[in-house]
Parts: C-alpha cells; sequence; structure tokens
C-alpha cells in the first residue's frame, strides 16, 4: 500500500506464514477461474489454528495471521480466544490499521501489540486516517487444557499496513445528489475475499456511511433488506436480488432510481451483467428490464457521476488573454473571439461544459467577470473581492458558478445559479485560510485545501443541498502522511481524477520540488504519479474522467500534460493558468 514495492523478503515471510503448499500431481483438469474486474491478489495468507504449547507470543502472532484474510465469521481466528469471549466477538466492527514493521512484545505470560496506528475501518466500512497510537493488550489466560489463549480480543480486527493495502479493495456504494439528477459514490473498503454481490447489497441497504449521509438521498427504503442469506448469481452473471417485503409499493419513479442504484453498485462485481429483482419471490417489475425480467448494469448510464462524453476542450491564458490550447500534433495556442481574449492579468480560469461561458479572475485576484467567446461584453461579478479563487463551473448542476473570496468578516463561499447569488458560509474554517478547492462531479463534495498556522491541510466538505438554503460544511482530514516516505506538507492545488479520487500538487517542503500524487478521497492510497521537470509548479488543471486520466499541470516555464504515470511531456510555453470545460 502507498507507494511501497512489496519486497522479496516480505513476500518469503508471507508464504512461510501461510504453512505449506501441496502441488497436486494427478486428477482432472479443472477450467480456472474468469477473469476479475479487480486487481488479483497474490499472496494468500492461510490461517492456522493455534498448535499446542504454543507461546502467548505465538498465540497473538498467529490471531493476527488468522485476521488478515476475509473468512466469513473468522472462526479460525476464534480458536485463538478464551471460550468466555470467543462467541462475543464481533470482528465486523471495523480494522485498525496499524504500521509495519512493529510486532506482539511478549513476557512468559503475556502479548502485547505496540504500533503506530495508521487508520481504521468504522462499522459502516468508510476508512478514516488515525495517526495516534495503537496499544493491544491481548490479556492472556490459560484454558482448561492449560494451552494459552487471548481473553481480551479488539475491537474488530486488528492488520497491518502491507496487509491491509494487500487484502483489501476499495468499493463504491451508489446514492443519489438530493435533486436525484446523478449518482454519488459512497467509497468503503471490504476483503477482497468479501467483493461480493451480497456484501455490496449489504452496505447499499444498511445506508450512506455516517459522513456522507447529510449531503445523499437513496430510493432504498429504511426497512429493507435481502429476504435470503445471499444473493445468487447466476451462469450468466445475473443477480437474483430477493427483497422483503419494505420494497413493495413503491411508486415506479423510485423503483426505477433503487434499481439504478442496486446496479451501479453491482457493477463492480467480477462477472455480473444484470439483476433480477423480486419481493418475497414475486417478480418485482422495472421500466427498465427487459423481455425477461433482467435489468441490464447498462440501463441506468444517465445518473452516471462522470457521464461519458466528447473529452473537452483545454483553455488557459497567457499575458495578452484567454487562448484554447492545441493539444493534437501540433500544439499551440490560439487567442478566443471577442474582450476575453484581450483580457490581460487572468489568475483564475473555469469553462461551461458546452465552452459557451467562461469565468475569469482579474485585477491581482479582486475582480470576476463571465463572458463568452465572441463580442458579447464581459459582465461584471464582483469587482472589490480580495483574493478570488480560481472559479469552477460544476458539471452536474446547470449554470452553477462556485468560488471562494475574502469577505468583510471571514472567507466564503459564492455561488451563483443562473441570475441569483448566494454566500455560502464555510463552516468549521476559522482561522483558516482555503487556498484551492474542487467541488465533485456529482456536486456533493468539495475538495480543499486550507492552511491553519502555515501549514497546509488537505480535506473534504459536503455539500448540503437537502434544506432550502446551501451549507457546507463536515470538514474531514485527507491526510497524506506515510510511513515510508515523506509526505508532501506544503500543498499547492487539487483537482478530481474521477468521481472519487483527487489528484493533489505537493512538496515535502518549502525548498523541494511540487510533485503530482494521485490520493483516494479517504486516503487509503497514496501514490506519486510524476517527477518535476523544472516545472515550478503553480496550478493544476483536470476533468473527471471514468477511465484514464486528463490532466495538465501549469508552471511558471509552460504547462506539461499528462500521458501517464511518470509521463508528463511538455505541451505549451508561456501558459499562466489551464482549465478544461466543464
Amino acid at each position: 500500500m502507498r507507494r511501497a514495492a512489496v519486497s522479496t523478503v516480505v513476500l518469503l515471510v508471507m508464504l512461510a506464514l501461510g504453512g505449506c503448499v501441496n502441488i497436486p500431481t494427478s486428477g482432472p483438469v479443472l477450467a480456472g477461474a474468469g477473469p476479475s474486474q479487480g486487481p488479483d491478489v497474490s499472496v494468500e495468507v492461510a490461517p492456522e489454528p493455534p498448535r499446542p504449547g504454543a507461546s502467548p507470543r505465538t498465540i497473538a502472532d498467529g490471531f493476527l495471521q488468522a485476521m488478515a484474510s476475509f473468512q466469513q465469521g473468522y472462526p479460525v481466528a476464534r480458536e485463538y480466544l478464551a471460550s468466555s469471549v470467543r462467541d462475543a466477538w464481533r470482528p465486523e466492527d471495523g480494522v485498525s490499521v496499524y504500521a509495519d514493521g512493529y510486532g506482539v512484545s511478549s513476557g512468559p505470560e503475556s502479548a502485547v501489540l505496540e504500533a503506530p496506528q495508521v487508520g481504521r475501518i468504522g462499522p459502516d466500512g468508510a476508512f478514516q486516517h488515525d495517526q495516534g497510537r495503537l496499544r493491544h493488550d491481548f490479556v492472556m489466560v490459560r484454558d482448561v487444557d492449560g494451552q494459552w489463549r487471548i481473553s481480551n480480543p479488539p475491537r474488530g480486527l486488528l492488520i497491518s499496513q502491507y496487509l491491509f493495502g494487500k487484502f483489501y479493495q476499495r468499493s463504491n456504494v451508489y446514492f443519489f445528489d438530493p435533486g436525484w439528477r446523478t449518482l454519488v459514490p459512497d467509497p468503503i473498503f471490504l476483503p477482497r475475499g468479501n467483493q461480493t454481490p451480497t456484501a455490496l447489497l449489504q452496505a447499499l441497504f444498511r445506508g450512506p456511511t455516517d459522513w456522507l449521509k447529510p449531503a445523499v438521498v437513496s430510493a432504498v427504503p429504511a426497512q429493507a433488506k435481502l429476504n435470503v442469506q445471499s444473493a445468487f448469481v447466476d451462469d450468466r452473471g445475473v443477480v437474483e436480488v430477493s427483497m422483503n417485503e419494505a420494497a413493495t409499493g413503491l411508486a415506479e419513479d423510485q423503483r426505477s432510481r433503487m434499481a439504478a442504484q442496486v446496479a451501479w453498485t453491482l457493477g463492480q462485481a467480477s462477472g455480473v451483467s444484470g439483476v433480477r429483482l423480486s419481493v418475497n419471490g414475486v417478480a418485482w417489475a422495472v421500466r427498465e428490464q427487459n423481455a425477461v425480467g433482467v435489468v441490464p448494469i447498462s440501463a441506468f448510464s444517465g445518473y452516471d457521476p462522470v457521464p461519458v462524453s466528447s473529452p473537452g476542450s483545454l483553455l488557459g491564458a497567457t499575458n495578452d488573454g484567454v487562448v484554447t490550447v492545441l493539444e493534437g500534433g501540433n500544439p499551440g495556442l490560439a487567442p478566443v473571439t471577442g474582450p476575453l481574449g484581450r483580457t490581460k492579468g487572468v489568475s483564475g480560469l473555469a469553462v461551461t461544459a458546452t465552452g459557451d461561458r467562461i469565468a475569469v479572475v482579474t485585477e491581482n485576484a479582486s475582480s470576476l467577470l463571465v463572458g463568452q467567446s465572441n463580442d458579447t461584453p464581459l459582465e461584471p461579478l464582483i469587482t472589490d473581492g480580495q483574493q478570488i479563487l480560481r472559479p469552477q463551473y460544476v458539471t452536474a448542476r446547470e449554470q452553477e458558478l462556485w468560488t471562494v473570496l475574502e469577505g468583510p468578516l471571514r472567507q466564503q463561499a459564492w455561488l451563483r445559479v443562473g441570475g441569483q447569488v448566494r454566500q455560502v458560509p464555510l463552516l468549521g474554517f476559522e482561522g483558516t485560510r482555503v487556498s484551492a478547492f474542487r467541488i465533485s462531479p456529482d456536486g456533493t463534495r468539495m475538495a480543499v485545501i486550507r492552511v491553519r498556522g502555515g501549514v497546509s491541510e488537505l480535506g473534504l466538505v459536503r455539500i448540503n443541498r437537502a434544506q432550502p438554503e446551501v451549507t457546507i460544511d463536515g470538514w474531514r482530514p485527507v491526510s497524506l502522511t506515510d510511513n515510508m516516505q515523506p509526505a508532501p506538507a506544503r500543498l499547492v492545488d487539487v483537482t478530481w481524477e474521477d468521481a472519487a479520487t483527487l489528484l493533489v500538487l505537493g512538496a515535502e517542503d518549502d525548498k523541494k520540488p511540487v510533485k503530482p500524487f494521485r490520493v483516494d478521497q479517504s486516503a487509503a492510497t497514496v501514490t506519486e504519479i510524476g517527477q518535476p521537470d523544472n516545472w515550478q509548479a503553480t496550478s493544476l488543471a483536470g476533468t473527471p474522467r471514468r477511465v484514464g486520466t486528463r490532466a495538465v499541470v501549469v508552471g511558471r516555464n509552460g504547462a506539461w500534460r499528462y500521458e501517464d504515470d511518470y509521463r508528463w511531456p511538455l505541451l505549451v510555453r508561456d501558459l499562466q493558468v489551464a482549465a478544461y470545460t466543464g
């Protein structure tokens, strides 16, 4: 996990922990499993039961190993527990992730694990960083046969950072924005062995994670549950979803929306092509189903948080005005038509998805103007602001224009919908200064870089639209701390790579060059994706995509375009700021 290569030594240790493997030399030839949508796990941890006469330390180590890979109910791990606590232990209560390189310390009658805590997965499946110290005393006791057993199991599971990266995978559970316009991904982490339709459906029916809940809605009734213990997948990849009576009596639109959430959530499971819905064994019809009652996974593309569309154009600004950036075989700059092409001193830029409206920040970041790429005069929106940040048009919301600026009392978000202007307080931002922001393509979350006491912080906030007045709250830090390598302490800019992944520009300190990083919105994985080539980077432009990355780094010496990991060839010189349409 987190940019560290798996070393041969670690691999050999893992194989040793997994016990002996017997390779059959006779018997029938069997067909292997088909390709999986998720990455394969190359190393398995085979849990072994406790051996007679094992020391307290060996018992604790065996328990940690038995928790590493998923088993329904973790029966082998329970064998390490004293009979008085064996049935009461609840592995589903979450996962505590601790730093690598720390083992169990023990005495003749004790065993204790001490390590820096990296993070925790809560009962809702969400990952959250935790930079505290983990100390767990297993409290060893002897059973009736005189064997050491654990009488103080942890709350949930304990797993090392390496094993977490190896055996846990992010999945998205899908809900709706309050306007029912687009689906919103809610990332959770599940063991790779539990990436099943049943586990995904249970997470969907459980509802949004605690943090996202105020910003989204669900068409799934509160009391809806699976009517059987597991969701059956037939040989055609159709998932049979049998629900209880809570799903009866829903209006046609709600049925369709609920089916969309089910289809998008199950679409991540390997080999799933469609869904057949029923209530207590009776077919549950939705308008998107085909003649045999199957809802194709692809039936709800209109709710995609990152709609499939044309690649979009790249615009920018030079000393002379706004330009279109030509990205083909002969890259170059072409001034846009009208006043925008002659507007000097542009420090921020935003373009609608259709390219028909362009917003620019000028006059030393004190004015926000809106115009078109024609001779129409520019419309001044703000003329006396302070430190207006780069604006953004939000794709999922028609003609929403956002920015953040210093006001007379405090920093505020500023929102324009059509001709209506609103000021939106940033709740929980007292004593900080926002230096960059980007709103997710579904319009429910905002990635923010803020500065407190000279220190940069990356985090997410919710954009709550369920009430008459839009509110921004729920600051949740996205820590880039890495136990393997120094983390970027100076953060420059942020954008969304897709609906749940960020691209971040940052440097270890003021003397180090700025680099690009890929960060999932929980920061469970942080990957460096390029080395600066005399960039002197000042900003980052990107446009969310379902597949691939489309991004440009702008520096004092030009603009560099992303091609693949660690490849950012020079695009053009003389560009001061850039923005993709949408």
